[in-house]
């Protein structure tokens, strides 16, 4: 009967989402068996039953805080310090770095395309937050 009852589960998430646990603590999905979502944050693995996916929402930018690193849709050619949210899909930053050029910018800009923003893995984030302070 338990068994039957994990294999009718309806998954709310799929593979590449980011999630947020109720710890608040940001994981992609990497992949799913029968019974877990199997997380990665670029640094740490975990897993989460899939019956208790109810306690975990999808990141969006609204979880997003003042000093995060953030990328396109997991596009890794821009990446941008995060400042806050505002009106008509727009974001404040205040710094950015494309990977054309390999240089980070550290200017007050305004973009569109804040409903695209996704989080960077934790490794990603300590590598261009490194490249910051130089």
């Amino acid at each position: 009967m338990e068994n039957e009852k994990s294999k009718n589960v309806y998954r709310y998430f799929q593979i590449g989402d980011w999630i947020v646990n109720q710890a608040n603590q940001m994981w992609r999905i990497e992949r799913f068996d029968r019974k877990y979502y199997h997380v990665s944050n670029g640094h740490e693995r975990n897993r989460f039953p899939i019956i208790k996916q109810n306690t975990m929402h999808l990141w969006s930018v609204y979880d997003a805080k003042n000093g995060d690193i953030l990328t396109f849709n997991n596009n890794s050619s821009m990446f941008f310090l995060f400042k806050n949210l505002m009106m008509d899909d727009m974001f404040l930053c205040s710094g950015w770095m494309s990977t054309n050029d390999n240089r980070w910018y550290n200017s007050v800009s305004i973009w569109h395309g804040a409903s695209r923003l996704c989080p960077v893995s934790k490794e990603m984030n300590k590598q261009i937050k490194e490249k910051i302070q130089k």
